[in-house]
């Protein structure tokens, strides 16, 4: 498969719930006679995506589920959501993770556990990522599509961001949305995670911000480092 090794969702008014299972060593995509990957659009185990100039739209809740050991030779290890979006007029995907777990997911160039880009809304709550690895975005990349006006933007709640890493930038999270609301982060633990780069846990390029909400002291960095050494976020956004 070019897209989702174990779940592929597109099309008008899909509304997709899945709960509590397993995804493990799902490969996207994989030539079967030279047991090599090839290129493909991402998505190791789901990938989830509307086309260009419709109206679709698609809602997916992903509860109780683990993803590991899956792999995408481009983006989203275990997940990747598709959206060429360059409109809040046009189509939009929502994607509700809780209770859930991501570790051992491998992107060869972004976002290790997660990629997401365009007119799209990622809330994910009470989610762990463990050692995921990427080119850019160990666990999680964000992007949105160049020249559009369309919102894309991640929130969350109770997560832990362990031991993920980038080759370049971003070993937890690299933000690359230029447009919308950005991403929100809310009661999070990020330990030990590295890039060869900048941004040892969070690499910011693009201009919408990342909002840090640490109420009680609940957003935590420990150990976090890059090429510099110790460095928890960098930001290079304006």
């Amino acid at each position: 498969y070019s897209k989702g090794g174990a779940v592929y969702v597109t099309g008008t008014g899909q509304d997709s719930v899945i709960e509590n299972n397993t995804f493990s060593g799902n490969v996207v995509r994989l030539d079967t006679e030279t047991e090599s990957l090839i290129d493909s659009d991402g998505g190791g185990a789901i990938a989830v995506q509307v086309r260009s100039g419709s109206a679709d739209s698609v809602y997916m809740k992903l509860i109780g589920n683990t993803f590991n050991s899956n792999i995408s030779n481009t983006r989203g290890g275990a997940l990747a959501v598709l959206n060429s979006s360059t409109s809040t007029s046009q189509r939009n995907i929502t994607v509700l993770i809780d209770d859930s777990s991501f570790y051992d997911n491998t992107a060869g160039t972004r976002g290790g556990a997660i990629f997401a880009d365009g007119n799209t809304i990622l809330a994910i709550k009470d989610t762990s990522f463990v050692s995921n690895k990427a080119d850019k975005g160990g666990a999680i990349y964000n992007e949105s599509i160049s020249g559009g006006t369309g919102t894309n933007y991640i929130t969350s709640t109770g997560l832990t961001f362990t031991d993920n890493s980038a080759t370049t930038d971003g070993g937890a999270i690299y933000n690359n949305a230029t447009n919308g609301a950005g991403i929100y982060i809310k009661d999070a633990l990020f330990t030990g995670n590295t890039a060869g780069g900048f941004g040892g846990a969070i690499y910011n390029e693009g201009t919408a911000p990342i909002y840090i909400i640490s109420e009680n002291s609940d957003v935590i960095f420990s150990n976090n480092t890059d090429s510099t050494g110790a460095n928890d976020i960098y930001n290079k956004g304006t």
